[in-house]
């Protein structure tokens, strides 16, 4: 597809995500039973959050970073699909239903687990390039959810709050929310592999040189 399309795709995911962002923030500071600072940092405490955030700042960085730009890389675009995929599985398959939301609190929640990751994953397929792809990116692209379960652990000792049911070591235990956080990390690197898989059968292939 053409710079044009992919440009004009890129302005619209991010203001999807910036929009869907500033709306949720909105909403847990009209609705917190906290303080303003406990509630922002429970807002940055949700890796949904942190990841439609990079998300957002992944396609501003497409639509108007330089064509260098770190967002543009395939690498970059290929690990931030692969954690919007993961949020919207993990969400759509284990979360959903858990907290019912009414009226405007239901379109953010749409927007940060199906729409935002449905688009980052159609610009992958469609825009983004995937040559050099290579399997043991997997391993860096790791850094960011052990890091992730890494601040859960260490929100959830000081505050006593954690994000999701699956991480709170105050009822689960350390060995099982950790189990747990293992068990996420074997899913992220299962979906960085297919993704690669795929990048890598779709990528053109450079012709052989004649003997």
């Amino acid at each position: 597809m053409s710079t044009r399309s992919k440009t004009i795709f890129a302005i619209v995911a991010a203001a999807i995500g910036w929009v869907s962002l500033i709306l949720q923030l909105i909403l847990v500071m009209e609705n917190r039973i906290v303080s303003p600072s406990m509630a922002m940092l429970r807002f940055f405490t949700y890796f949904t959050i942190l990841t439609n955030l990079l998300a957002a700042m992944l396609f501003t960085g497409i639509a108007f970073g330089r064509e260098t730009s770190f967002f543009k890389k395939p690498g970059t675009i290929t690990a931030v699909t692969g954690y919007m995929t993961v949020v919207a599985i993990i969400y759509n398959t284990i979360l959903r239903g858990l907290v019912e939301l009414h009226g405007l609190g239901q379109l953010p929640d749409e927007l940060h687990h199906v729409i935002l990751p449905m688009a980052t994953l159609i610009f992958w397929l469609f825009f983004s390039p995937k040559a050099g792809l290579k399997w043991k990116s997997t391993f860096p692209w790791l850094l960011y959810p052990i890091a992730y379960i890494a601040w859960v652990m260490i929100m959830g000792a000081w505050t006593g709050f954690y994000p999701y049911p699956f991480t709170d070591a105050g009822k689960l235990g350390y060995p099982r929310a950790l189990a747990n956080g293992g068990m996420i990390l074997a899913g992220f690197w299962l979906v960085f592999l297919v993704l690669i898989a795929v990048g890598r059968l779709s990528a053109p292939r450079s012709p052989k040189p004649r003997a």
